[in-house]
């Protein structure tokens, strides 16, 4: 964890990765109900 606090940009990078990846699991989560239901009413 430290070489993360010395490599300032790295330490960023890292954090936005992790934003990046949270935000694409929430939007999945969000969207994969609306999928579900709309291959429920294509069947």
């Amino acid at each position: 964890m430290h070489v993360l606090f010395r490599k300032h940009s790295s330490h960023i990078n890292t954090m936005q990765f992790f934003i990046q990846k949270d935000n694409k699991t929430r939007t999945e989560t969000l969207v994969a109900p609306v999928q579900n239901t709309t291959n429920i009413i294509n069947r």
